[in-house]
């Protein structure tokens, strides 16, 4: 009777062989879509530091947020941005300086990738605009946007318009130029035209 020989497979090449058809059969990871919420970690826009003359009066700025950017309005400008509700400006801002003398700032958020809007509005009395303007003037025109002028510091865009009395600061990593806020500057300036 012959004698089968059997060979022995090592046990190296059963260890890697098995590695391999679990590596075959492990489930693959699937990327996830879902919108991650607000970041509450995003920093504020770094657009102009404003500091009104000594001396700034104000008028109060009556409207609310929704009645200057109705949220048909930004919906338009970028479906994923919802209006904050707790929203506080930081020291030193456009929008610090706007509630400072009894203004109004507003922060939309991108529900997606965390990166904001802000609207920074107040009624100065003329000498303090004049003031103001003289700062934004150093900015780059935008006359599609009236009395407007456009800054930029890092990522973030900053428009100052002049309308009506009002001093109006809109900012976001979303205007790469003046032009960029075209939707909202209208319904702003809209909003306080009496």
């Amino acid at each position: 009777m012959l004698a089968t020989r059997r060979r022995l497979t090592p046990p190296l090449a059963v260890a890697a062989l098995a590695l391999a058809l679990f590596a075959g059969c492990a489930p693959t990871p699937v990327a996830t879509t879902e919108p991650t919420g607000p970041n509450p970690g995003t920093p504020p826009p770094a657009g102009p530091t404003v500091a009104p003359p000594t001396g700034a009066t104000s008028t109060p700025v009556t409207q609310t947020c929704n009645d200057l950017v109705s949220p048909d309005t930004m919906y338009d400008f970028n479906p994923n941005f919802g209006l904050l509700d707790d929203f506080t400006p930081a020291k030193s801002s456009a929008g610090a300086r706007a509630t400072q003398y009894k203004g109004l700032a507003c922060r939309w958020q991108n529900q997606t990738s965390g990166e904001v809007v802000d609207l920074s509005v107040a009624h100065f009395d003329a000498g303090t605009t004049a003031s103001l303007h003289e700062t934004a003037a150093k900015g780059t025109a935008v006359p599609a946007l009236g009395d407007a002028f456009f800054t930029s510091e890092g990522s973030v865009g900053a428009v100052t318009v002049f309308n009506s009395g009002y001093w109006i600061v809109l900012e976001s990593p979303y205007f790469g130029t003046g032009e960029d806020a075209t939707t909202l500057v209208a319904s702003v300036t809209g909003a306080l035209t009496p």
